[in-house]
């Protein structure tokens, strides 16, 4: 995949897909540019040709993707006749403590099972 100015200067090339770009999405800061491939994958990209990540889901070749306009939704829909919605400050935040914590920060919060004490596991 390659990023280009407007005036038509290529700018980098960004390595990694192992099959044709269908699906292309800046993030809404410019900073990060998401791809989606036929071969079935995502990649998000530094604008420097850094790669962030791989996000894996699809069966199928992804025909589409976009970001939300407040940065933290990324969409992908596929020939697999699916559509991920992808929560971008998890995946960004690869902090495997902050990751779990977020999806069990409810359950601690309001399971009357959890002794008291350990509600508070996640708040460091």
């Amino acid at each position: 995949m390659k990023l280009w100015s407007v005036d038509g200067r290529l700018l980098k090339t960004l390595k990694g897909h192992t099959a044709a770009v269908w699906g292309v999405a800046f993030s809404p800061d410019s900073k990060m540019v998401a791809s989606g491939s036929v071969d079935t994958t995502i990649k998000l990209w530094q604008l420097n040709g850094k790669e962030l990540t791989t996000l894996r889901g699809h069966t199928a070749a992804i025909r589409a993707i976009a970001i939300s306009p407040d940065g933290k939704i990324l969409a992908s829909v596929g020939d697999d006749n699916t559509l991920i919605l992808w929560n971008l400050p998890h995946i960004l935040n690869l902090n495997p403590l902050t990751y779990g914590c977020a999806f069990v920060q409810d359950y601690l919060k309001t399971n009357k099972t959890i002794d008291q004490r350990d509600r508070s596991l996640c708040n460091q």
